[in-house]
């Protein structure tokens, strides 16, 4: 006799893998008349590093990162390319911070979990003289053993994304 669910064509594995990625996802649980939301442990490690981010504590970065992070910034300004570690990572988000003259902030506005990556949408702002930088962004971010290990951010206007950068190192000149 079955438990009543339909379980036909499902391996024990894949329903294994389904109640995993429910539990990662937390959904809106009832409490009472309210609602509760649960948070994983991806995002709640993302909100404190961002958090730290945006007030200028990179030491929070360096304590949810892994030595090893893999780190791309598509494009071709001065910023982009691929971070191998946790030192040149941090070095390119201090020139980040240099190069908008501390005024670069990423405000997430949705956050979704999937096995090990966290996705983050959200909106990226700096300025440099007279260059504004107001755009939607993602990020992408891999986990393992509750550290982030590989990120890729993937700007919706590579080409504004690059414009802003260059143009902040064009002013330094």
């Amino acid at each position: 006799m079955t438990s009543g669910r339909k379980t036909a064509g499902v391996s024990a594995h894949d329903r294994a893998r389904i109640s995993k990625a429910k539990e990662d996802l937390h959904p809106l649980r009832e409490s009472g008349a309210k609602l509760l939301r649960v948070q994983s442990q991806p995002i709640a490690i993302y909100k404190r590093m961002i958090a730290g981010f945006n007030a200028n504590d990179l030491s929070i970065v360096r304590e949810v990162v892994s030595e090893d992070i893999v780190y791309t910034l598509p494009g071709r300004s001065e910023l982009a390319g691929t971070t191998r570690g946790i030192e040149p990572h941090l070095a390119m988000l201090r020139r980040a911070r240099e190069l908008s003259g501390g005024t670069l902030r990423l405000e997430p506005e949705a956050l979704a979990v999937d096995g090990d990556y966290l996705f983050v949408w959200g909106t990226i702002s700096a300025a440099r003289g007279p260059h504004r930088l107001l755009a939607k962004h993602c990020v992408v971010y891999r986990f393992a053993n509750e550290r982030i290990v590989e990120g890729r951010t993937v700007p919706t206007d590579l080409y504004l994304f690059d414009e802003f950068w260059n143009s902040a190192r064009l002013q330094e000149g």
